[in-house]
Parts: C-alpha cells; sequence; structure tokens
C-alpha cells in the first residue's frame, strides 16, 4: 500500500513504500541526498558497471537505463553527470545544486512508483503533464514547479531529448512566469520595523541570534551564509571572504573599502571578539538544520514574518542592496520610490552591489531594490486600470459637490501611486482644507456610496489636513485633483460648473 508522510514547505509530498513511512520531515529531505552518498559507496554500487554511462552528454541512451535497481543507477547517473550544467555540460554546477537535483530524482521516482514508472528508461517527457498535476496536488508552489521542470529538462538532456519551454504546460497565462524585479519594497524599514529595536529584543532571547542578524545586516548575507561564517577565517584584512553557505557555492570577497570601511571593520573586529577562531558563529551545539530552526522559532515569536510584521531575515539582505544603492550611486531605489534614471551610469554601481550580494549578473540586483523601467511601468498600468473604474462615477460626485459649492476632491492612497495592492485595496479620496469640516462630513457618506456602488471597491473619504504630518507634506504634491482638464493617461474628467 503507499502511503504518504509530511514534507518541508515546497518540497514534494513523496509516495514512500513499507518501512519508509513514518520518517520526520528534516529525515525525508535528507534521504534522497543520503542515500546517493550511501549507496556510491554500497558494494551493489561498486560492482554494477554501467556501461550505458559511458556516452558523453547528449549521447546517452534513455532506454538503457532498464535496471530495477532504479535507486542504484539513479545514484551511478548522478556520480558521473551529476555536476553538468544544463545550458552548458562544460560548466561545473556547485555542491547545494547537486543536493537539490538529487533530491528533486529521487522523489520524481518515488512519486511516480505508484503508476507503475519502475525504471529510469521510463520516465519520459510525456509524463510532464501528469507530473505538473501531481506537484499542484501535493501543494509544490508554482516556483518550486519551476525548480522541478529545470531538473527534469537537465535529465533529459542528457540523453538529447528536448522538452517545450515549462509556458507550454501552464493551464492559465503567466502560470509559471516569476517577475524577476521587486514590486515592493522588502526591508525591514520599508516597511516600518525598527532593526535597533528588534535586536535588543533578540539579544534578550539569545545573544549568539543577535550577532547572526546583525551579520545578516552589516554583510548583507544571507541566512545560511550567516550561520557558517567564521570570523577570524572570512576575515582577509581588506575585505570579508564568503565561502561557506552561499546559495551557488561561488565564493565572494565584500571589500570593506567600498561598502563602508568603518561599520564593517568594526563589526568583523566584536565577532571575533566574540567567537574563537576556526569556529562559525552560530550555536557550537546545533547541526546547521537545528540553527536554522531556532532563527526561524525567535522570527515567529517576534513577529518577524510577512504575515505579522511584514519582514523576514531575508529582508536585511534587501536592505543592505537599497542602502548600498543609495549610498554608492546616491540613488533612491524603485521601491522607494526613486525616478527612472540612466541605467549606464548606474552600470558601475550596480554591478559593485550585485558582487557584494554574490550575483554575477547585475541585472539580478533588480529583484532587491527593484527596475527603474518596470517599475515606472508597472504603476501607470496600474494607476490606469484604477482610473477606468473611477471615472465612471465622476458625474455624479461631480454634480454632488456642485451643489455644495465645492471646488474639487482629491484621490490620494496607494492606488492614486500605482502601488501593487491587493485586487480589494479601496480608494481614498480626501476634501482639501478649503472645505468647511462639517461639509466634508455631510458629504463623505454619500460620496463613499457613489464611488463603492460604481466600482464595486471600498472606498475611504477623508480631509488631508486629518492626515500626518509627513502624509499632508506628501500629498501636498502627490495628490490627484480629480476634476480637472486631463487626468492620468490623458483621460479627460467631468469638469464642475
Amino acid at each position: 500500500m503507499v502511503r504518504s508522510t509530511e514534507v518541508l514547505p515546497g518540497q514534494l509530498q513523496l509516495p514512500m513504500m513499507g518501512p519508509t513511512v513514518g520518517r520526520s520531515r528534516r529525515g525525508l529531505k535528507q534521504m534522497s541526498a543520503a542515500a546517493v552518498r550511501r549507496q556510491a559507496r554500497s558494494p551493489s554500487a561498486r560492482s554494477k558497471d554501467y556501461a550505458a554511462l559511458n556516452a558523453p552528454v547528449g549521447r546517452l541512451r534513455l532506454d538503457s537505463l532498464d535496471d530495477p535497481d532504479w535507486a542504484t543507477q539513479l545514484t551511478a547517473l548522478l556520480r558521473v553527470f551529476g555536476r553538468t550544467g544544463s545550458a552548458n555540460p562544460q560548466r561545473k554546477i556547485s555542491e547545494e545544486t547537486l543536493r537539490n537535483r538529487t533530491d528533486i530524482m529521487f522523489s520524481t521516482m518515488r512519486l511516480l512508483l505508484p503508476y507503475r514508472i519502475e525504471t529510469l528508461a521510463q520516465l519520459k517527457p510525456r509524463l510532464l503533464p501528469r507530473l505538473f498535476e501531481l506537484w499542484t496536488e501535493a501543494g509544490v508552489s508554482k516556483r518550486a514547479q519551476i525548480n522541478y521542470y529545470n531538473v527534469m529538462r537537465w535529465y533529459w538532456r542528457l540523453f538529447g531529448i528536448e522538452i517545450p519551454a515549462i509556458a507550454t504546460y501552464a493551464k492559465t497565462p503567466g502560470e509559471y512566469t516569476i517577475g524577476r524585479s521587486a514590486e515592493r519594497d522588502k526591508s525591514w524599514t520599508g516597511n516600518g520595523v525598527s532593526f535597533e529595536e528588534v535586536i535588543k529584543q533578540i539579544e534578550e532571547i539569545d545573544p549568539i541570534a543577535a550577532r547572526l542578524f546583525m551579520s545578516m545586516k552589516i554583510f548583507g548575507l544571507r541566512v545560511k551564509e550567516s550561520l557558517r561564517l567564521e570570523p577570524h577565517e572570512a576575515d582577509g584584512g581588506t575585505a570579508l571572504n564568503i565561502t561557506k553557505g552561499s546559495k551557488t557555492g561561488r565564493p565572494r570577497a565584500i571589500k570593506y573599502a567600498l561598502f563602508g570601511e568603518e561599520q564593517l571593520r568594526q563589526t568583523i573586529e566584536e565577532l571575533k571578539d566574540q567567537v574563537p577562531p576556526k569556529c562559525h558563529q552560530a550555536w557550537q551545539n546545533r547541526t546547521l538544520s537545528q540553527a536554522k530552526s531556532r532563527i526561524y522559532t525567535i522570527c515567529r515569536r517576534l513577529g518577524i514574518t510577512n504575515k505579522e510584521l511584514g519582514v523576514t531575515p531575508h529582508g536585511l539582505r534587501h536592505e543592505w542592496a537599497i542602502d548600498q544603492l543609495q549610498r554608492l550611486g546616491n540613488v533612491t531605489a524603485p521601491v522607494r520610490g526613486g525616478p527612472p534614471l540612466n541605467y549606464r551610469a548606474l552600470a558601475d554601481v550596480r554591478r559593485l552591489i550585485a558582487g557584494g550580494l554574490g550575483h554575477g549578473r547585475p541585472k539580478v540586483t533588480n529583484s532587491y531594490y527593484g527596475s527603474f523601467l518596470s517599475q515606472g511601468r508597472r504603476e501607470q498600468e496600474r494607476i490606469a486600470t484604477s482610473w477606468e473604474k473611477l471615472r465612471f462615477v465622476l458625474q455624479d460626485v461631480g454634480e454632488l459637490l456642485a451643489k455644495h459649492d465645492v471646488a474639487n476632491l482629491f484621490w490620494i492612497g496607494d492606488r492614486a501611486l500605482g502601488r501593487q495592492t491587493g485586487r480589494d485595496a479601496p480608494f481614498v479620496l480626501a476634501f482639501d482644507d478649503e472645505v468647511p469640516p462639517l461639509t466634508s462630513a455631510a458629504l463623505a457618506g454619500t460620496i463613499a456610496d457613489l464611488v463603492m456602488g460604481g466600482t464595486n471597491q471600498d472606498c475611504e473619504v477623508t480631509r488631508l489636513d486629518a492626515l500626518s504630518a509627513r502624509s499632508r507634506l506628501m500629498w501636498a504634491e502627490e495628490a490627484v485633483p480629480l476634476f480637472r482638464a486631463s487626468a492620468p493617461k490623458s483621460t479627460a474628467v467631468v469638469t464642475v460648473a
């Protein structure tokens, strides 16, 4: 009987057979990677001579991988070809990518066992549509499914088999399209979270966790990089050398002179005082998995989640990129409302930030601070969409204002700026301070009802002088008058007589 067990979020729910049922979530994910190491050392793996694996990449024969002991044969395949690149077989991938590739290959085969797919030779492209369905049923996110698809594409390319683009398997347009540019500010500061206040709370709970968060903030490290950082060994005198825990396994040097020498040197010296030589800065009595679990337990305790405060530990990495863009290029990030600028003028700055983050392509940094070009285009599209809804009720609203001698009404809020919001985000309208408070109070409810009835969206009606001082200052420049000669995208609006 086939049974299922839980796995980590984003990982496939694997049908397991017989005695393997009941393993822990963490153990299940690690099992396939560990299986490779065990089976590679086992007599069966060493004694079997798979002549089919002697061919070069692209000329292997899929039908020759017909050993019923598919796990041993897959182990041998991964040992020989597991580190070859997908697009370029001459390029070697990192150990972490190999582990992910191993997990996905083993989990995919286990998933298909109930459907009588019992050898690698039977794992053919015709199964992809069904695999996408099974992955979706198992709760695998669309982003994770892209990774699964890429691994399967690598596998079939070993045999010279090309498969259609992932968009071919999408049931809705854009289902497997992921934006590469950040559309909202994911940094702590951008979401109103004070790092100084939070770090004090973390210090009280666990001083070791506090220095891990400090490293993420000051050096722009990923969680895993912070956990594996060895301060004495990483300090290269002029740069912090990140060699362990990086996403792609690619080492990088964060040069002190480029990214704020005084602060970076002070932080690394403090870490060296706290951590002995040849030791990482995390908990010495915890495994890497246990240390990561400890970090996220503290996050949940303090509300450092997307659901509560709207931020995660990775948001400190976004903060580092945004701050460096401001410091090195004197540029406000697009996700913070920065204006469109010349990309060529920023080329050197973006390249430096990409290197500090551990990315080879400057374009990848758009995922941290957004794209000036795409941000402006998307904002205009959102403004136009909201305006098309709002314009149909302006006739009635304008007539109401004219009866009470009110000259204008202003459109403010996230929709007026074209920010990314949910479909249920309300329209926010405001009277200026020339309108008597009694008049605005009397009209607010009627205007809200008119807008809600015509747009099927909630509506809030307020006064500009009722906003905070900071908001009043911003909307003094940004508020959109609803009754003027032209409106967003040059759409004509009602003029009050």
